[in-house]
């Protein structure tokens, strides 16, 4: 494969060249040759694995059915073919009936019939063949021994194995000749069957035509299964014979299939002719290599990328470190004594100069150095402290931190001294100093000696200071909301025509929004509420789930006093819950679930039959129905049809419920969605809105998110002991809500800070006036 040139005159011993094949050059090193070496063996196998996968993908595949069909047709031909031979005959078999068989001498005849032999061609596999077919030499061949070898050698197609598969029992040496023989005559088999697709079918053609003849004459003496459809035919030879009729689409596509099989035993041959050539282009030059190893330097480590850079970084920052610390540290000494020394000897100057005029002296500041060791430092107007303390500590050899402190104590002792000086000068201007006049109201309370009037009462809390004040604000922030009217503002250009007559905006009021919290509805003042409810004197109510709950469950059990100091041990064993003075026994609880669970199947029912989609408003309602009890928020709200909202409708008993329920029967959906487009709309449609919120957390944010929909409510008023400082939305001031857009920037929101026992009360009472004068001038 190489041409070798050596070097032999004059030399014992010479490097071996090959020529044209690329060899190792004088100062590689030897490991890197082998290294490129077992590179190149790694990428051969991968191309030859890649080729024998790719080639094993390229063959046709047949399912069980398809591979029983092309067996039990091969049988069916076979068959006919030794019905055909004029020397046939039937031998008998021990244990077995009469078998089909055909002379030796006839093989070749069999398989050239079959297309897989042409005109004796292949001689020597016809003998070899009927030696294994016949192996105790009666000079017949069997149709099943026969049959037996071509469907092994068509498995033998399919899977390609490089040699005979080892027997799992020991064999005699006859045995393992024949069966090495069989492995041979089944691989030379796979080159017969692309003799049999590419070969013309003349005399197939002349086969099939008379087979029918053949089997009617056979007929007597073998049986045979049911009859095929004829074989297919090539398009031209069958056009031929039918005169000129088309070809049905079934033989053209059979005629399509051996043009395809021609092609793949075509690409066959090319991809094995290419494989020759690429082994014959497998270099077979191998060098000889030196015994002795040349020392070579091994590879640096691998690193981290930048790694010398960073770590050059880091050594540089901690050198300037090092030195600023040091610069820090260092305590001057000597310099200028060793400065004056070299200067050498001078006479002293006789000169006579003007002294300059030194400012006013501010401050004397004496600093104790040391033990014995005191200095003096004169602050005067305009000097610089931060150059005073440098040059006192170059004095007195004190290093940079001991120069700090000191002049911040230089700082504060001027300071002391600029604020004494100038106290001592205003001090009788400010206590004596001249007041403006005020026109805000003059404080004053109610004078019981001219009776109880409880209007007169709230009419002097606007002048009485602190809460009360913010307490007759907000009770005139709800006035006003109160007396607003849609006539009150101009008609605009774009006015629907139902709203531009007078009369017609005076019926557009505000729409007042109340939201409470439970402890509200547990305590007295759920009478109250339920006044503002049964009158429709608010529209849009919101609540916690034990606003809604503590009310149901009192018109059940009533609720009691306690005190805030009762142990909670001691009503935990007696089944009593405590709810900050008031007690409310375990058993209402009790009554509430037998109440309520009878309605929630009913709910559920309606769900499943009716398709009714309950959300926590209409919950609520259907709650305020079942109850039927005057004294009851949910009932009022039922029957005026005023929307109460529960956003966290799950927290709290009604939750309970509800979970005790989903295991007794699943599927009961609560639709949260439908809520809050509902509430968002409330706002949305309002021409005014007004907020009353008693008390904090959720029922406010939910109240004011709504309204910031519509870019804030007109009037608020809230009702809360809560602080800003924690950052909670319980205690935000209006003002942070005006930020928000929650609150319209024009409105004047008031918050009140007593408690709300008490001024939702005083709101009662006042609504209760308005109430009595106008039924009163209503003639009721």
């Amino acid at each position: 494969m190489s041409n070798w040139i050596g070097w032999k005159d004059g030399m014992d011993s010479g490097p071996l060249v090959s020529v044209g094949v690329p060899t190792v050059l004088p100062g590689l090193d030897e490991a890197l040759y082998r290294e490129a070496e077992e590179r190149k063996h790694r990428q051969q196998l991968r191309e030859h694995e890649a080729w024998l996968s790719a080639l094993q993908q390229s063959q046709p595949k047949l399912g069980r059915t398809s591979k029983a069909l092309c067996h039990a047709r091969l049988e069916r031909e076979l068959r006919a073919v030794f019905c055909k031979c004029a020397q046939q005959c039937y031998v008998e078999l021990p244990g077995q009936s009469h078998m089909l068989a055909v002379p030796r001498s006839r093989l070749g005849d069999v398989l050239e019939a079959m297309d897989f032999l042409s005109a004796h061609d292949e001689k020597v596999f016809c003998e070899k063949l009927a030696l294994l077919l016949d192996r105790e030499e009666t000079g017949m061949i069997q149709l099943s021994r026969l049959l037996d070898f071509v469907l092994t050698a068509l498995d033998t197609v399919s899977h390609q194995p490089d040699r005979p598969s080892p027997s799992l029992t020991p064999l005699s040496l006859e045995d393992e000749c024949f069966n090495q023989l069989e492995w041979q005559l089944s691989k030379a088999f796979t080159r017969m069957l692309s003799n049999r697709h590419c070969r013309a079918t003349t005399q197939s053609c002349h086969r099939r035509t008379t087979e029918r003849e053949v089997r009617e004459a056979s007929q007597e003496d073998v049986p045979t299964p049911r009859r095929r459809l004829q074989r297919p035919l090539s398009a031209r030879n069958y056009r031929e014979k039918c005169g000129g009729k088309p070809v049905s689409r079934c033989h053209l596509l059979y005629h399509q299939a051996i043009f395809a099989a021609r092609e793949g035993a075509q690409l066959e041959d090319e991809i094995k002719h290419l494989k020759d050539l690429e082994e014959m282009r497998e270099c077979t030059f191998k060098p000889q290599l030196v015994s002795s190893f040349r020392s070579f330097r091994p590879s640096l480590r691998p690193q981290v990328r930048n790694f010398d850079s960073t770590v050059a970084r880091m050594k540089n920052a901690h050198k300037q470190h090092e030195e600023k610390r040091d610069r820090s540290n260092r305590i001057p000494s000597g310099e200028n004594y060793e400065r004056l020394r070299r200067l050498g000897m001078q006479p002293f100057s006789c000169a006579f100069r003007e002294r300059s005029i030194r400012p006013q002296l501010l401050v004397y500041v004496d600093v104790k150095v040391g033990p014995g060791r005191t200095g003096r430092i004169g602050v005067h107007e305009g000097d610089d402290l931060a150059k005073l303390s440098r040059n006192f500590a170059k004095t007195f050899q004190l290093d940079k931190s001991a120069q700090e402190r000191l002049e911040q104590h230089l700082l504060q002792a001027c300071d002391q001294d600029v604020d004494a000086e100038y106290l001592k000068k205003t001090t009788q201007e400010y206590v004596l100093a001249s007041s403006e006049k005020l026109s805000t109201p003059e404080v004053s309370g109610y004078d019981f000696n001219k009776g109880v009037d409880f209007n007169e009462i709230l009419s002097s809390f606007s002048s009485t200071g602190f809460q009360a004040t913010n307490l007759a604000k907000a009770i005139e922030e709800v006035n006003r909301m109160l007396d607003w009217s849609l006539a009150d503002d101009p008609v605009p250009d774009d006015e629907v025509d139902e709203f531009k007559t007078e009369e017609e905006r005076r019926k557009v009021k505000t729409k007042i929004w109340l939201s409470y919290t439970s402890n509200l509805i547990s305590s007295g003042l759920r009478e109250c509420l339920r006044f503002l409810a049964q009158h429709s004197m608010v529209q849009v109510m919101i609540s916690t789930a034990g606003g809604i709950e503590e009310d149901i469950i009192k018109c059940l059990a009533p609720t009691h006093l306690g005190e805030f100091a009762l142990d909670g041990t001691g009503l935990r064993r007696r089944g009593i819950n405590r709810i900050g003075n008031l007690l409310a026994p375990n058993d209402n609880y009790c009554l509430f679930e037998d109440w309520i669970m009878k309605i929630l199947n009913a709910m559920h029912d309606e769900q499943e039959n009716d398709g009714v989609v309950w959300s926590p408003s209409k919950m609520i309602h259907r709650f305020g129905k079942e109850i039927n009890h005057p004294a009851s928020v949910c009932y009022w709200a039922y029957r005026n049809n005023i929307p109460l909202f529960c956003p966290a409708i799950t927290d709290g008993s009604i939750g309970d419920m509800l979970y005790f329920h989903s295991y007794k029967r699943s599927g009961f959906v609560v639709d949260l969605v439908q809520d809050i487009r509902r509430v968002n709309d409330e706002a949305m449609k309002a021409r005014k809105t007004g907020v009353i919120v008693l008390g904090g957390g959720l029922v406010k944010h939910h109240c004011m998110n709504a309204n910031l929909m519509r870019n804030g409510a007109d009037f608020v008023v809230y009702v809360n002991t809560a602080q800003e400082f924690d950052g909670s939305d319980s205690g935000a001031r209006p003002d942070e809500a005006v930020s928000w857009g929650k609150i319209r920037m024009d409105a004047r929101p008031v918050k009140v800070g007593p408690k709300r026992s008490v001024l939702c009360f005083v709101f009662c009472l006042e609504r209760a006036k308005v109430l009595n004068q106008a039924r009163a001038r209503d003639g009721l």
